[in-house]
């Protein structure tokens, strides 16, 4: 694909997440950087065309996150429109048309993209789901395996001598993730030391 073939590229953020109806109530953590990163991307590929990020809000959790968007705007003209895309079809052309209400603007909106990008929700991978069923390990609401304590005790399963790090307990960025995998360590190392006594 050319510059020249590539004018326009919207993002929709919360595809599946954040959403009753989907059965997917929680915020995935990592879809509204990795949408400001990725739009930021294509503007480098392709520097003519117009990016559209389509949001409900941002949630940028990470130091530095909302440097990064605010960067996304001013450095490379990433257009951010507050609302839901509620039609997406297919011109003539083989174009994506998509309309949207703008809520900031107050108005709705109707634009056409050359590629539309779906920042899809995480969900719990069924693997991890039939892995902890195989074990008799339960699951949360959500389908994600339940620790002891979505607080204090996030890496300890019910079970002795089972521990949890990442996203088998729910959605987590990747500084999360190591955290919880150092945790879990000195959980597995707490453990066998005191059986050994």
């Amino acid at each position: 694909i050319n510059d020249s073939e590539m004018k326009a590229i919207g993002f929709v953020h919360c595809v599946g997440s954040r959403d009753e109806k989907a059965l997917n109530p929680q915020c995935s953590k990592v879809c509204c950087i990795t949408a400001v990163k990725q739009a930021i991307e294509m503007k480098e590929l392709f520097p003519e065309a117009k990016i559209y990020c389509f949001y409900m809000d941002l949630r940028m959790f990470g130091k530095k996150y909302e440097d990064f968007y605010i960067k996304a705007q001013r450095d490379y003209g990433i257009s951010f429109i507050r609302g839901r895309v509620s039609e997406v079809s297919e011109n003539i052309d083989g174009k994506v048309t998509i309309k949207a209400e703008d809520t900031l603007a107050g108005k709705q909106i109707k634009v056409t993209l050359d590629l539309l990008v779906l920042m899809s929700g995480m969900v719990c991978n069924p693997d991890g789901t039939r892995t902890g069923s195989a074990m008799s390990l339960q699951t949360d609401s959500d389908g994600f395996l339940k620790s002891c304590d979505n607080i204090m005790h996030t890496t300890s399963s019910p079970k002795a001598g089972i521990f949890y790090a990442g996203a088998c307990t729910g959605p987590k960025t990747v500084p999360e993730t190591l955290a919880e995998a150092r945790s879990a360590v000195l959980d597995i190392h707490s453990y066998i030391s005191s059986d050994r006594k």
